[in-house]
C-alpha cells in the first residue's frame, strides 16, 4: 500500500482545510442572515410603532359644579376632545369611546388624513369626573396603514388584537 508523497498528503491536507472554511463561512453568513432579518423585522415593528405614536388624543372634561350635584342637573358632562394625526399616514376606522355612568359613549370618525386636526366638544351621560379623570377617560380606536390595530390614551399606546368595533 502506498501512501502517496507529501506534495499529495500537502494537497489533501490543504483541501480538507478549504471545506472546513467554506463550511465555517456558509453557517457564519447564514446567523449573519438571521440576524439582519430579526433587527430588521424588529426595526419594522418599532417604525410601525413610532407612526402610531404620532396620533394623539386629549380630553378635558368640563364639571358643571363644584360639590355635590344640584337639583337641576340632568347628568350630562360636557368634554372638549382633540384628536391629531401627525404622522404621515392616515388612519382608518378611527372610533372614540368615552367613558360614560350608563355605557361608553362612541364616536365615529372613520379616516384621519394626516396632519388633521379634529376639535370638538360632547355632552356625556356623566354624573361626577373626579380630580384624577379631568384629563382622561377617552381613548381612540384605530387601525394604521399597516392593518394594525391600536388603542390610544393621553398617556399610552396599546396594540390591539382586533378592529375598533363600530356600532
Amino acid at each position: 500500500m502506498e501512501f502517496g508523497n507529501a506534495a499529495e498528503w500537502a494537497g489533501a491536507i490543504f483541501t480538507g482545510l478549504g471545506f472546513g472554511a467554506a463550511v465555517w463561512q456558509l453557517r457564519a453568513s447564514r446567523k449573519d442572515a438571521r440576524e439582519a432579518r430579526a433587527k430588521a423585522q424588529r426595526d419594522e415593528e418599532a417604525r410601525r410603532e413610532a407612526m402610531a405614536r404620532a396620533v394623539g388624543v386629549k380630553v378635558s372634561w368640563k364639571p358643571p359644579h363644584d360639590g355635590p350635584p344640584p337639583d337641576d342637573f340632568d347628568g350630562v358632562t360636557p368634554v372638549d376632545v382633540e384628536v391629531l394625526n401627525s404622522g404621515p399616514y392616515p388612519i382608518d376606522g378611527a372610533v372614540l369611546v368615552l367613558a360614560a355612568d350608563d355605557y361608553p359613549k362612541q364616536v365615529v370618525y372613520g379616516t384621519i388624513l394626516p396632519g388633521e386636526h379634529i376639535v370638538e366638544t360632547y355632552d356625556v351621560r356623566r354624573l361626577e369626573v373626579v380630580f384624577g379623570e379631568l384629563t382622561s377617560g377617552a381613548t381612540l380606536e384605530f387601525t394604521d396603514t399597516f392593518g394594525n390595530f391600536w388603542a390610544r390614551t393621553g398617556q399610552e399606546l396599546v396594540r390591539k388584537a382586533a378592529p375598533a368595533r363600530i356600532c
